[in-house]
């Protein structure tokens, strides 16, 4: 199970670093709530902020999501416990 989280956070992070934070700016928004409602809810900006972040632009980040504080290090933190488990276990990486 670790493992699968491991590899869903390391690939969309890849997938961030690759894409340029103004393409993401075009792009449709994938928010739910602001599609149905109308309104931006608290995490609306935070694949731009964390797009940005990724891209070494700390003051664009916050201007998109101030959560970006506490969602970026969050991830890397589950991130480090993840592998550090895993490490730890000597378990092998699974099979598909």
């Amino acid at each position: 199970m670790r493992f699968w989280r491991t590899a869903a956070i390391v690939s969309g992070l890849v997938a961030l670093a690759l894409v340029p934070t103004p393409w993401l700016e075009h792009a449709p928004t994938v928010c739910l709530f602001r599609n149905l409602v109308g309104l931006r809810c608290p995490g609306c900006g935070m694949t731009h902020a964390l797009s940005a972040l990724l891209h070494g632009e700390f003051a664009r980040a916050f201007l998109y999501n101030k959560l970006v504080v506490v969602a970026f290090p969050a991830l890397v933190g589950v991130l480090l416990y993840d592998v550090t488990a895993w490490a730890r276990s000597g378990r092998r990486i699974p099979k598909l």
